[in-house]
C-alpha cells in the first residue's frame, strides 16, 4: 500500500501506463511476425500450458508462485 499523504512531502509521484505504453493494434502484429520468423523467442518464457478445463489448477499454480507465465489452451 502507498501512503498518499507522503507523496507531496517526499516529492514522489505515481505514473500509470496502459500496456506499458505499447500500441496493441500496431505492436502485436509486429510481435507476431517476429515470433513466427523465429526472431522473438517466447517459448522459453512459458512455464506451463494448461487445457481450459484445468484453468483453476493454473490459477492455483500462479498464486503459489510455481509459474511465471502460463498458457491456457482453448482446444
Amino acid at each position: 500500500s502507498i501512503n498518499a499523504l507522503s507523496l507531496p512531502r517526499t516529492e514522489c509521484g505515481i505514473i500509470g501506463s496502459w500496456y506499458g505504453g505499447a500500441r496493441p493494434w500496431v505492436d502485436l502484429p509486429k510481435m507476431a511476425d517476429l515470433y513466427l520468423s523465429g526472431r522473438l523467442q517466447i517459448d522459453p518464457m512459458i512455464s506451463r500450458t494448461y487445457p481450459l478445463e484445468d484453468i483453476n489448477v493454473a490459477y492455483d499454480a500462479l498464486a503459489a508462485g510455481e509459474v511465471a507465465r502460463s498458457i491456457i489452451l482453448f482446444e
